[in-house]
């Protein structure tokens, strides 16, 4: 999957444990990649949480998570990793 072809606002994350998650966003300057602990209850709302609140991960983590975290992987080749 392409990240550039996704629209700004864009989201999805992956688990990296049970309560741990990593949630990618397409954003107008590029895109980024937050993680955070949560709960567990319920992922889809959890990581809007992470993105409020979770900790900016840097770019080389970031891809490395989207190369091999997520089925199918998340391609960010052409987009510079946002600020």
């Amino acid at each position: 999957m392409k990240l550039a072809d996704r629209p700004h606002g864009w989201h999805t994350y992956t688990q990296l444990g049970s309560t741990c998650l990593a949630v990618v966003v397409r954003r107008v300057d590029g895109w980024c990649m937050y993680v955070g602990g949560v709960r567990g209850m319920n992922h889809d709302r959890e990581a809007l949480d992470v993105l409020n609140t979770g900790d900016k991960l840097d770019e080389g983590t970031a891809k490395a998570v989207c190369a091999y975290r997520f089925h199918p992987p998340i391609e960010t080749e052409g987009l510079p990793y946002a600020t």
